[in-house]
């Protein structure tokens, strides 16, 4: 949805940047570092508005879903309430605070998986400067570190969302203690979480192959 929501403002600046380029006809015989690079210092300005509406986007979205997350969590929680309907928005300012600091934990695990896996892959590179390296060549250095890169992030991602039903379950201010307690629980549980994590993320994709087809 969020990439939606940032492409079609752009839709008709992408076609008509894309649609003059030779990019395209260039790409049709492999990737070529060279054509992007050209095509991106040529549209500086469409470059910069498109890296800004991300930025305010993704901003924008980390606000909202934090606070989607605690009103329908809570409300799950209190679902034996007859007023829990009506209370959801007050519900979702509850847990603002917590999750808003689980948040910034994750976000800075996530900040030191990068830096770890990165440059690791920066001083590979690095060593072999010398050479001239082909596009596949770059790849079977970047692409075991994107992989590993993704598999780290998806199980943060689920440790901080167990640790968000911890906090709501037991009514608990304690953030560091529930993502201790979401560690824990996800890796005791790790192939049923993952499971679920993988399926909850296909589904939509798959919904949307489907539609396209």
């Amino acid at each position: 949805v969020l990439g939606l929501i940032i492409v079609f403002p752009l839709r008709s600046q992408i076609e008509s940047t894309i649609a003059n380029s030779m990019l395209t006809y260039n790409l049709l015989e492999g990737f070529s570092y060279t054509s992007i690079r050209e095509f991106l210092n040529q549209n500086l300005n469409f470059v910069s508005l498109f890296r800004d509406l991300v930025l305010w986007f993704g901003i924008a979205f980390f606000f909202i879903s934090i606070l989607l997350s605690s009103g329908i969590l809570v409300s799950i929680h209190r679902k034996n309430e007859q007023s829990y309907v009506k209370n959801y928005f007050s519900y979702c300012a509850e847990y603002f605070g917590p999750f808003f600091r689980l948040a910034i934990i994750s976000l800075f695990f996530h900040a030191v998986i990068i830096f770890i896996i990165y440059s690791i892959v920066i001083s590979i590179l690095s060593g072999r400067i010398d050479s001239i390296l082909s596009f596949q060549e770059i790849m079977l250095i970047v692409g075991p570190g994107i992989l590993v890169h993704l598999l780290l992030a998806s199980f943060l991602f689920i440790t901080t969302d167990y640790s968000k039903i911890i906090i709501v379950t037991n009514e608990s201010k304690k953030v560091f203690f529930s993502f201790w307690k979401g560690l824990s629980f996800s890796i005791k549980n790790i192939f049923s979480t993952f499971s679920l994590f993988i399926i909850l993320q296909a589904f939509p994709v798959i919904l949307f192959t489907a539609y396209l087809f």
